[in-house]
C-alpha cells in the first residue's frame, strides 16, 4: 500500500537517522524490525499528501475517517488485505497523532460519528480524540499481528510490540518529528518540515 519511494532517496537516510535518533533516547524500545518498519515503511509510506489517506473505501473513494477505515477493516477480505488495512490504520494512528496532533483533534471533534472503540473486552466511549486514535490504533495493530501469524511471523511480533506499547512509540516519533524539524532550519542539514 506504501507508495514506491526510490531505495537510494536521501529522504529514506533522513527518515533513518531521525529514528535511530529518537530510539538512543528510548533505547528500551528499540528493535530492529521496529526501527525499519519505522523508517522503511511507515514514514515513507505518508510522504506524499495524496498517500495518507490511501485507504479507499468499495466505492474507490478515499476513507478520511478513522471510523471510515475501522469499518473498512472489518470488511471480508483474504488475510493478506486484512494485515495490510490493519497495519496501515495503525501506522496512521502512529503518523496522525505523533505529527500532526491538533489535527487529530479538530477533525475528530468535527466528526458526526461517536468514538467508541474496544477495549479488552469492553466498549468505551471516548471525549478526547487522541484517545480514541491509540485504542484504535492499538486494535488494528492487534489484528494485524493474529492476521500475520499464519503468514509473517516477522511481522506478527512487530505489530505486537506497536500494539502493546503505542504510547511508547508516539513518544519516539514525537523525537522523529523533532529531529526532522531540526534538520530543516535554517542551519541544520536541511530536510522536511512537518
Amino acid at each position: 500500500m506504501s507508495p514506491v519511494i526510490p531505495p537510494d532517496h536521501p529522504i529514506r537516510e533522513l527518515f533513518s537517522r531521525a529514528v535511530n535518533d529518537a530510539f538512543r533516547s528510548r533505547s528500551d524500545l528499540y528493535s530492529p524490525e521496529i526501527a525499519s518498519h519505522l523508517s522503511e515503511e511507515m514514514l515513507p509510506g505518508f510522504v506524499h499528501v495524496d498517500h495518507i489517506y490511501r485507504l479507499r473505501s468499495l466505492g474507490g473513494k478515499p476513507l478520511r475517517t478513522l471510523p471510515g477505515m475501522v469499518d473498512c477493516a472489518a470488511g471480508k477480505e483474504g488475510p493478506e488485505r486484512n494485515f495490510e488495512v490493519n497495519l496501515y490504520i495503525g501506522d496512521f494512528v502512529l503518523f496522525m497523532c505523533s505529527f500532526f496532533p491538533t489535527l487529530v483533534r479538530s477533525e475528530s471533534r468535527r466528526a458526526p460519528t461517536a468514538m467508541v472503540s474496544r477495549v479488552g473486552g469492553i466498549i468505551v466511549s471516548f471525549s478526547e480524540p487522541l484517545e480514541y486514535y491509540v485504542a484504535e490504533g492499538r486494535n488494528a495493530y492487534n489484528r494485524a499481528a493474529r492476521t500475520a501469524a499464519a503468514f509473517d511471523p516477522s511481522s506478527r511480533e512487530t505489530c505486537r510490540k506497536l500494539s502493546e506499547k503505542l504510547e511508547s512509540y508516539l513518544e519516539v516519533l514525537r523525537m522523529v518529528k523533532s529531529y526532522l524539524e531540526k534538520s530543516a532550519m535554517p542551519g541544520g542539514r536541511g530536510g522536511v518540515i512537518f
